[in-house]
């Protein structure tokens, strides 16, 4: 079991309750969280990574209890993430980006350290570098690795926010609506991108209201809809299910 979600709860300043005693089982694949928006799925994915905390209900990675747990410490668990409103920064470059997602190399190491084995500290920024280099090419980014992100167009952000993300050596992603604001020609391209970093071992867990980006790559899918858990299947059991058509549509 990749993650497992215990009667998770959430409700926000005002009385809006976001999730609902939710229950999730994720195994290892690619697993589809689907919902209308405003249903919960970005609450969920924050409050797995660390983003948000868990006043209630418990969330386990690789049966690792994360209560209480820093985001930093996801990330060196085996965590990574990408964000629905992307968090690059702007004024750094493509590569100097994708470094800052290596931080999983110097988790034991504190300024002490760092003073007292210079040689150490080399070795470290190398192995980094030839991370960073490897995703550059699998990306097709090695050509802008020097330009600052902020003059990147949209769908060249996206990827570099997964490339940072692969960059972690992660067991698993988590994906806040990879596929918003790319065009058909660039969902074609994330598709790809996607299959290709599964089948080097990495688990996928891919949130979307998007159906038909989730529909070609998830093994089973769980849709949510204003916090609670309505569905869950495999594709094809999801696009026939009456509840899931019901809170899309309003109606059959």
């Amino acid at each position: 079991m990749r993650i497992k979600i215990v009667n998770l709860n959430k409700v926000y300043p005002g009385g809006k309750k976001a999730l609902k005693d939710l229950n999730l089982e994720i195994e290892p694949g690619m697993f589809g969280l689907l919902g209308p928006n405003g249903a919960g799925k970005t609450t969920t994915i924050s409050m797995i990574n660390g983003t948000l905390p868990v006043p209630s209900g418990k969330i386990y990675f690789d049966g690792v209890d994360l209560t209480g747990k820093h985001t930093h410490e996801f990330t060196r668990m085996g965590m990574g993430r990408t964000f629905q409103n992307i968090k690059l920064f702007d004024t750094m470059t493509v590569e100097e980006n994708l470094l800052l997602g290596c931080n999983y190399l110097y988790e034991n190491d504190g300024f002490l350290k760092f003073l007292v084995t210079p040689k150490r500290q080399m070795n470290l920024e190398r192995t980094a570098r030839e991370a960073v280099a490897e995703c550059l090419n699998q990306f097709n980014l090695y050509a802008c690795k020097d330009e600052l992100v902020g003059s990147l167009p949209y769908g060249h952000k996206k990827l570099v926010e997964l490339a940072r993300a692969m960059a972690g050596n992660p067991k698993m992603i988590l994906l806040d609506e990879p596929a918003a604001g790319l065009n058909p020609s660039e969902r074609q391209s994330l598709i790809l991108n996607l299959r290709n970093i599964f089948d080097m071992g990495v688990d996928l867990l891919i949130i979307e209201h998007n159906m038909d980006v989730v529909m070609k790559l998830s093994d089973r899918i769980t849709v949510i809809s204003f916090g609670r858990k309505i569905a869950e299947g495999t594709p094809e059991e999801i696009k026939n299910n009456d509840d899931v058509i019901s809170a899309y549509l309003g109606a059959r």
